[in-house]
């Protein structure tokens, strides 16, 4: 689960940040949705009638693990493509290349 945090007043709104978009804040609960007005200074959220806005803490995992994977297919698509015989230190380098990306997968 991703962890968010709201925007101070003056904070600018960037990529990923998202906005509550219900209809009433004093009776609604919260309708998250992507923000639109990147660049902008968030308002005070101190306010109820203002826009409120939120950012993730941390980027989702899931998009680090699948970078990570997407490297270690990358290594091992490249080995198969070659159709050449690979020297040994060609091998070498690749499976310890694979090693390092799939110990990285095992952290996230």
């Amino acid at each position: 689960m991703v962890e968010y945090r709201r925007l101070s007043k003056g904070e600018i709104v960037q990529e990923g940040d998202e906005i509550d978009d219900c209809v009433d804040a004093w009776r609604d609960d919260p309708v998250w949705k992507p923000a639109k007005n990147i660049g902008e200074p968030a308002p005070d959220p101190q306010y109820p009638a203002h826009r409120q806005y939120r950012r993730p803490v941390a980027p989702p995992c899931r998009t680090t693990r699948k970078l990570a994977m997407d490297a270690e297919n990358a290594i091992f698509e490249a080995l198969a493509l070659s159709g050449e015989p690979i020297s040994k230190d060609t091998e070498t380098w690749l499976n310890a290349a694979a090693m390092l990306v799939r110990r990285a997968i095992e952290s996230i």
